[in-house]
């Protein structure tokens, strides 16, 4: 059995992080590990091809969606935030991507990357 210590799991996730500003930062505004998990803020209108290269670049193999919510801020101007949880099995990694977006701006559905947006989609 395998122990992995915290600063271990901190300078893996240090390396996800560093690694996603230097391939897309482009879609990244920012990046904070907190609790031992990946958090990355981006722009709407770049939420589909950033969980496409999280997705299916060699170095990164976020492969699972795990959840999507959002939350209503209603005196924000950016009104809804919306918040992925992607999983790394091969890495054993975390992430939540968040995004903000106005009531009349919509999102990229990101059922042709996973087949459970599908599902996650209709209930947000």
């Amino acid at each position: 059995m395998t122990i992995i210590t915290k600063n271990y799991k901190n300078s893996v996730q240090l390396f996800f992080l560093q690694h996603c500003k230097k391939i897309a930062p482009k879609f990244i505004q920012n990046t904070k590990i907190k609790d031992c998990e990946l958090i990355i803020k981006s722009t709407s209108k770049n939420i589909y091809m950033l969980v496409d290269m999280l997705k299916n670049k060699l170095t990164m193999q976020f492969d699972q969606l795990i959840d999507i919510a959002v939350v209503d801020q209603p005196f924000e101007k950016l009104r809804f935030k919306t918040v992925y949880l992607l999983l790394s099995i091969r890495f054993n990694s975390r992430l939540y991507l968040i995004t903000k977006t106005k009531e009349t701006t919509s999102l990229f559905s990101l059922t042709k990357l996973f087949k459970s947006a599908g599902w996650l989609e209709r209930e947000v």
